[in-house]
C-alpha cells in the first residue's frame, strides 16, 4: 500500500515579524546618540545597581589582633611626649559587635579613644624610678589590656596566638622593654610578638 506524502507549505507569520521589527526599533533608539561619546566614555548611560556593603581593607591597614600603638603626642602638647592606643580587631571589647569584615587602623584609633583605651606618656618617662614608672597611666592601661585580651581572647597557649606593637622610632626602649617583659609574664598565652616601627610627623597619625 503506498502511502501518500501530504505538504503545506507555511506562510510568514507576520504578528512575529512585527515583533522582532519592533524590538530593532527600540534597540536603535536606545543606542543612538548624535553626540559622539568622548574616548573612553559610552553613549549609552544606564543606571546599574551597585553592591553595598562590601568591605575592602588594604591589608596593612587592617587589624588582626591586639596593637598597641606609640605615637608621638600633638605638637600642642608640652607636657607629653607620646600617646599610647590599645586597638583591637572589634569594635566592642567583648562578643557582643564583631566585625568579621575586618576593621581599619584609623576606625580602631576612633573607637580607643571612644572607649578610653588611649593614654598619655610624659617626657622623662624614661628615667623615673621603677615603681613611678609602673604607675603610669600608659602602663597601666597597656598592663590591664594585655591581661584581659590574652584572658579573653587567646584562652588557651596556641602558636597562632600574637599581638603587635606599632611604635615611632623616637620611643625609648624602656617603654617596648616593659611589654616584652608582660608579655613573658603571661607565658605561652602570647609567643609571638610583631613588631612594626613607624615615622610619624606631628598630627599626621590622627583621623
Amino acid at each position: 500500500m503506498a502511502f501518500r506524502r501530504f505538504e503545506s507549505q507555511k506562510d510568514l507569520e507576520l504578528p512575529t515579524f512585527i515583533d522582532i521589527i519592533f524590538l530593532l526599533l527600540i534597540f536603535f533608539l536606545l543606542t543612538y546618540s548624535p553626540v559622539q561619546p568622548k574616548k573612553g566614555e559610552s553613549a549609552l548611560e544606564l543606571t546599574l545597581p551597585f553592591a553595598e556593603g562590601q568591605f575592602k581593607v588594604n591589608p596593612s591597614e587592617r587589624v588582626e589582633t591586639l596593637v598597641i600603638e606609640i605615637l608621638p603626642a600633638p605638637e600642642s602638647d608640652s607636657l607629653n611626649a607620646y600617646i599610647v592606643h590599645v586597638l583591637l580587631p572589634f569594635r566592642e571589647y567583648g562578643y557582643i559587635q564583631l566585625r568579621k569584615k575586618g576593621i581599619t587602623l584609623g576606625e580602631a584609633r576612633r573607637f580607643a579613644r571612644e572607649y578610653n583605651r588611649y593614654a598619655y606618656v610624659p617626657y622623662g618617662y624614661d628615667r623615673l624610678p621603677q615603681q613611678k614608672f609602673r604607675n603610669l597611666d600608659a602602663v597601666k592601661l597597656i598592663d590591664t589590656q594585655l591581661e584581659r585580651f590574652a584572658r579573653e581572647r587567646l584562652r588557651v597557649p596556641k602558636p597562632t596566638n600574637n599581638i603587635e606593637i606599632r611604635a615611632d622610632r623616637s620611643v625609648k626602649f624602656r617603654l617596648i622593654n616593659h611589654i616584652l617583659t608582660k608579655c613573658s609574664e603571661l607565658g605561652d598565652l602570647i609567643p609571638v610578638i610583631i613588631f612594626r616601627t613607624m615615622f610619624v610627623a606631628g598630627e599626621e597619625y590622627a583621623s
